[in-house]
């Protein structure tokens, strides 16, 4: 059991039988005399306010205390997901990428990373299992929301360098938008490139049907990442579209990045953001919590890595459990000849043969019908869409196998 508030403790201390708890966060002084009256053994406190007498006794019955250490620049025991403003904290769009140097998002980008060799730093063991309490903490807040919304779960990976004003862009926002209206939870890297563009389209869900032609072009002034208004124009963009009102529940989607990749700005349009340090942590989240399928764009190294995570849960599912459907788009991409040695003019992928492979090698759990390389949306919403309504919490699904017991914690 997770408690994150001084409601949700006062329920638990008033409960009988009262099983162990994870308590993250709370001032535990504000109910000093009542815990003193409980019995500890068994639970977590992690993050809390507590003082000698509640430490002391945690200690004596035998309860695990994890403290936050001083001068880090998060919260290691996070019971929520990141919003826009929690990551731009200080940003502001006049100033462009020079204000989001400042803020959360980038100051926690250089505890973890050097930025010039974009490698790891070196930090201690203490400061290692802060980040990876922080992780922990975050994929508990992932489970949280997704029981909440009850949705399921849509992944959608690709470049991150795609152009904004790239056909493709333009593709992956209507997709996004496709799936949001038709009751899916967008998932995505809450990157830039196609990520972005995945998350754009959840988040113009509830918007008329042009917003979407019109968003686009607005922000193909600032085609990547790396351009220097890249930002500042979806941050405009943002604040246009929401006119000062709160977002609505229909435009909610996922993102989930890491500072591993801090150099990359998040993008502003994913709701909802699970930031994280380990990106071994954070790539088995996307693949596995993606129940309803997955729709891979065109990408490099990464965005394969991706497809054969998911390859690899479906090729060693039991033969009782559905396959999870993948939809890869861009036939020329996906699907050119092999041939000897490298191009570094052309990109595309010889992946198709290798992926249907080993999609029909073993008959008896065959799921080359649930792989689909193509060039046509409609084709991809007919493979997703219908298995979307049981995909991820229903018994046969490849995903809920996988997460059932995570999300039912």
């Amino acid at each position: 059991m997770d408690i994150l508030t001084l409601g949700e403790l006062d329920n638990w201390l008033a409960t009988q039988p009262r099983l162990p708890a994870t308590i993250s966060g709370v001032d535990l002084t504000a109910r000093k005399q009542e815990i003193a009256a409980v019995e500890l053994a068994g639970s977590t406190l992690l993050g809390c306010v507590l003082d000698g007498d509640i430490l002391a006794q945690a200690q004596a019955q035998g309860a695990s205390v994890i403290t936050a250490a001083r001068n880090l620049p998060f919260q290691p025991a996070r019971g929520t997901l990141y919003a826009v403003g929690d990551l731009y904290d200080r940003y502001d769009p006049a100033e462009s990428l020079a204000s989001w140097k400042a803020s959360f998002d980038y100051r926690v980008y250089l505890w973890f990373m050097d930025p010039k060799e974009q490698l790891p730093l070196k930090l201690s063991t203490g400061q290692t299992m802060q980040a990876r309490i922080h992780d922990t903490a975050i994929e508990a807040a992932v489970a949280r929301f997704i029981n909440k919304t009850g949705k399921p779960l849509v992944g959608f990976m690709g470049g991150h360098d795609t152009p904004r004003d790239a056909p493709v862009f333009a593709t992956v926002v209507e997709l996004g938008r496709r799936m949001a209206r038709s009751g899916q939870l967008v998932l995505t890297g809450g990157g830039p490139g196609l990520m972005e563009a995945a998350n754009l389209g959840a988040f113009l869900a509830p918007f008329p049907d042009d917003a979407l032609a019109t968003a686009v072009a607005e922000l193909g002034a600032a085609p990547k990442y790396d351009h220097p208004d890249w930002l500042s124009v979806a941050w405009k963009l943002r604040e246009r579209l929401l006119g000062g009102a709160a977002v609505s529940p229909d435009s909610v989607s996922l993102g989930i990045p890491t500072w591993l990749y801090g150099h990359e700005p998040p993008n502003v349009f994913a709701t909802h953001q699970a930031k994280m340090f380990y990106n071994s942590l954070r790539e088995d989240g996307l693949i596995t919590l993606a129940g309803a399928g997955l729709i891979i764009g065109p990408g490099n190294a990464g965005t394969v890595q991706e497809v054969f995570q998911d390859a690899t849960q479906n090729y060693y599912r039991k033969a009782s459990v559905a396959p999870t459907p993948i939809a890869l788009l861009g036939q020329a991409f996906w699907s050119r000849p092999e041939r000897d040695g490298p191009d570094p003019v052309d990109r595309t992928k010889p992946l198709k043969p290798l992926l249907m492979a080993l999609a029909g090698e073993k008959p008896k759990t065959d799921w080359s019908s649930a792989v689909l390389i193509t060039d046509d949306a409609d084709a991809i919403a007919e493979l997703i869409l219908p298995k979307a309504e049981k995909a991820f919490v229903a018994e046969g699904s490849t995903r809920g196998e996988l997460w059932r017991a995570k999300l039912s914690a």
